[in-house]
C-alpha cells in the first residue's frame, strides 16, 4: 500500500509540475536546458527517500542527473532563478559549510574512501594510472572536461562538453552540443586525439581504442562501436543507455524492462533485478575482471553504490555530514548535509572506483519557504590489501602506556601473499584509527624468523591518539605501487590511573 500511495503522490506531483511548466513557459520563465546561475526545482517528499530534505534545488542539469539518474527535460522539471543566491537569503543561523578534509580516509567493506574534489564535478572516469577526468564548470561558466593530472582538457564554448571517459593512453572521449546557426547542433562524440567521431553521446573508450556510444539522433536508439558498427537497437522508451566497454569488448548499459531500468551486458544479458534492488538501477561501469559497478536503491530505498561481485559498497556512515531535515525551517545551521550517492561512477582494472555524492547546502530561505541546494562532490574508493602487523614485536602483551612520551614499534610482516618491503614508509600512519601518527623512522629486518624481511616502523606514542578506552590499534598506508594497505591488532592500555 505504501508503494501505491507514493506512486499516486508522484503522479500528482508530475501533473502539478506539467501545469507549472506550461504556465512558466507562457510567461517566459521556463527553459528546457539548465545553465549556470539557474536552478532546477524539485520537490522530493514522501517516505521513499529516508532522511531526504523536503525541497532540493539543482543549479544545472548535470547535478540533477547525478542525483536522480534522469534528465531534467525528460522529468519535466522546472528551471527558475535561484532564490537563495545572496547571503541575505540564507538561514540567519549561518555557519561555514563543513567540507570533508582532503586527507580524510574511511575504511568500509575492503575499500578506503576519500574525497577528491572540494568543488563540483560530474560523471567522472578513471584510468589504470589514476588519472581522473570529469565534467566541471570553467571560469567562463561553460561545462568542460577537467583532468586531475593535466587540468583543463577541453575548451568548448558551447557549455556542454559532457560524459568524458579516458583510457591508459590518455585519450579522452566526450560529447558536445556545438552551437550551430540557428541554434544548438546535434550531440557529437569527440576524441582529444581523433577529433569528431559521430553523432551521439555517453562515449566509452577501451585501451584498444574502441569507442562505444549511443546514437542520440536515431529512433529507436542505437548502441554503436567505432570498430564493430551497430551493437544493439532499443525501443523508443530507452533514451539514456550510458554504455561502458572493457578491453575484451564486453559492453554494459542500462535499459528499461518491465517498466524498470536495469543493467545489461552484451555478453551476459540482464545483470540486475528488482527485487532484491528497490529501483533506480543504472549508469553501469565495467573493468577487465568483469566486475560491474552501478547505482541503485537498496531495500530501504536508499541510493547506494553496488557491485555485481561485492554487493552494496556504500553507507551513509562513510560521509562526514549530518542528515538533512525532513523539511527545512530556516533554523538549521547553514552548511552541507548528506543526501545520497549519485549516478555516474567509473571503475578501473585496479578496482578503484570514482563516484559522485550528492550533498545539500542549506537552508536557503525566501518568500516561498526554505530549501537546500544540491552540491556534487567526487569520492574515490580504493581496494585495501589486508596486512598482518605486530605491535611492539616481542611483547606478547602488546601493552601501550597512554602517558608514554616514547616510541611504539610496529612491524608489517611479509607473508605468502604480501611483501612488506614494498610498503612506502612515508605514507604509513598508525594509531587508534590508523590515520594518526606518521612514522619517525623505519627499518627492514626479519621479525618473525621466516627468512623474509619485514618492515618495522616507529611512531611517537603521543601522536597515535590511543586512549584508555581503546582495545585495537590500526595501521594504514600504501605500497610503492600506490596500493592501499591496512592492518589492525588488539592492544592493552596501561597508565590510565
Amino acid at each position: 500500500m505504501r508503494h501505491i500511495a507514493i506512486r499516486r503522490l508522484c503522479e500528482l506531483m508530475l501533473l502539478m509540475i506539467k501545469a507549472r511548466i506550461q504556465s512558466g513557459a507562457r510567461a517566459g520563465f521556463w527553459s528546457p536546458r539548465g545553465s549556470q546561475g539557474l536552478l532546477v526545482l524539485l520537490v522530493l517528499g514522501g517516505s521513499a527517500w529516508r532522511g531526504e530534505a523536503a525541497e532540493i534545488r539543482f543549479e544545472n542539469e548535470s547535478a540533477y542527473m547525478v542525483a536522480t539518474g534522469t534528465s531534467a527535460n525528460s522529468a519535466l522539471v522546472i528551471i527558475e532563478p535561484h532564490p537563495g543566491s545572496t547571503t541575505a537569503s540564507r538561514s540567519s543561523n549561518i555557519q561555514i559549510p563543513q567540507l570533508a578534509p582532503r586527507s580524510s580516509n574511511v575504511f568500509y567493506r575492503g575499500y578506503r574512501f576519500e574525497l577528491i574534489t572540494n568543488d563540483e564535478g560530474f560523471f567522472p572516469s578513471i584510468n589504470n594510472f589514476g588519472e581522473i577526468v570529469y565534467e566541471k564548470y570553467d571560469p567562463s561558466g561553460n561545462i568542460n572536461v577537467f583532468s586531475t593530472s593535466r587540468g583543463w582538457i577541453t575548451d568548448s564554448t558551447s557549455g556542454d562538453a559532457r560524459k568524458p571517459d579516458i583510457n591508459d593512453s590518455g585519450e579522452v572521449v566526450f560529447c558536445d552540443n556545438p552551437t550551430q546557426a540557428p541554434g544548438p547542433g546535434p550531440w557529437t562524440v569527440w576524441s582529444t586525439v581523433r577529433g569528431s567521431i559521430g553523432m551521439g553521446c555517453s562515449p566509452s573508450i577501451s585501451n584498444n581504442g574502441e569507442i562505444v556510444y549511443e546514437d542520440t539522433q536515431s529512433f529507436p536508439r542505437l548502441l554503436k562501436s567505432t570498430t564493430r558498427g551497430i551493437l544493439a537497437t532499443f525501443s523508443s522508451e530507452n533514451t539514456t543507455l550510458v554504455p561502458d566497454v572493457n578491453d575484451f569488448g564486453e559492453v554494459v548499459y542500462q535499459a528499461i524492462t518491465a517498466g524498470n531500468t536495469q543493467v545489461f551486458s552484451t555478453e551476459r544479458g540482464q545483470l540486475t533485478f528488482s527485487p532484491p534492488l528497490s529501483g533506480g538501477v543504472g549508469f553501469p561501469t565495467i573493468n577487465n575482471d568483469g566486475e560491474v559497478i552501478f547505482t541503485a536503491q537498496d531495500e530501504d530505498y536508499r541510493q547506494q553504490l553496488f557491485s555485481t561481485v561485492r554487493g552494496r559498497l556504500t553507507d551513509e556512515s562513510l560521509f562526514p555530514y549530518p542528515t538533512p531535515p525532513d523539511s527545512w525551517t530556516g533554523l538549521e545551521p547553514f552548511g552541507l548535509y548528506f543526501s545520497r550517492v549519485g549516478y555516474g561512477s567509473h571503475v578501473n582494472d585496479k578496482g578503484q572506483i570514482v563516484f559522485s555524492v550528492v550533498l545539500v547546502e542549506g537552508p536557503y530561505c525566501g518568500p516561498r519557504g526554505c530549501s537546500g541546494v544540491a552540491r556534487i562532490r567526487l569520492y574515490l574508493a580504493t581496494p585495501v590489501i589486508p596486512v598482518t602487523i605486530d605491535i611492539k614485536p616481542g611483547d606478547f602483551t602488546r601493552t601501550i602506556n597512554v602517558k608514554s612520551k616514547g616510541v611504539i614499534p610496529v612491524a608489517v610482516l611479509t607473508t605468502k601473499t604480501f611483501d612488506a618491503t614494498t610498503v612506502d614508509a612515508a605514507t604509513v600512519r598508525f594509531g587508534k584509527t590508523g590515520l594518526e601518527a606518521a612514522a619517525v623512522r623505519s627499518t627492514l629486518r626479519d621479525i618473525d624468523g621466516n627468512g623474509a624481511l619485514d618492515m618495522v616502523l616507529y611512531f611517537n606514542s603521543p601522536d597515535t591518539g590511543i586512549g584508555c578506552a581503546d582495545t585495537v590499534a590500526s595501521l594504514t598506508g600504501e605500497t610503492s605501487s600506490n596500493q592501499a594497505i591496512r592492518g589492525s591488532e588488539a592492544i592493552v592500555t596501561v597508565g590510565c590511573k
